[in-house]
């Protein structure tokens, strides 16, 4: 900005930056926020922050994740879902692959550790379980990248909640209904609907 477009602005009582038209940008900053603030309120509870609806759709892919599986699928040893951990083939920070049922497998805590971070016998042990093109198109989209928006949170929500009503009945199932329904209750503390 050219110092010529600094002025004295009457309703800030100071000297700001101004746009061509003459505007002052520090009244033209705080009307929009004041504008996104009441259309956020006005939305009420519809209106989720991204962040809040990440960590939801985390704990219930999570919980599914655990819960589909009777042990590590790593070594094979028989554990309870709340001793296996929720692990990503691929990095979550991949946006596009975080929720995708052949990118999370359920491991113990020490085949988890073993390969975080991942290395060639990761990714040996990938190929093998999920069979050559599967990986190699998971590869592929971990290239490619990608983001999540709000809207895809909304339906990765209500897939996983889908996912765990469809467990086979059993001990399983009544942990990750336990589970997500305690996520759920969070979720609606938070003011959040999930569509």
């Amino acid at each position: 900005m050219r110092p010529a477009d600094w002025r004295f602005c009457e309703t800030c009582k100071r000297g700001t930056g101004h746009t061509k038209q003459g505007a002052c940008m520090a009244c033209r900053s705080r009307v929009r926020k004041a504008t996104r603030r009441a259309k956020a309120s006005s939305q009420g509870s519809n209106l989720a922050r991204f962040g809040d609806l990440l960590f939801i759709a985390d704990a219930l892919w999570s919980i599914w994740t655990r819960a589909k599986v009777t042990g590590c699928e790593m070594c094979g040893a028989p554990l309870h879902p709340d001793v296996l951990q929720c692990a990503h083939g691929f990095s979550r920070v991949e946006r596009i692959l975080r929720f995708r049922p052949d990118n999370t497998f359920g491991l113990c805590s020490s085949c988890h550790r073993r390969h975080t971070p991942p290395r060639q016998a990761w990714w040996d042990w990938m190929r093998e379980h999920l069979g050559g093109e599967a990986y190699e198109h998971l590869e592929y989209l971990s290239r490619v990248g990608g983001r999540i928006r709000l809207s895809d949170l909304h339906l990765v929500i209500l897939e996983a909640q889908q996912r765990i009503e469809a467990l086979p009945a059993g001990p399983r199932r009544e942990w990750a209904e336990e589970k997500a329904g305690r996520v759920l209750e969070r979720m609606v503390r938070m003011g959040v609907r999930a569509a």
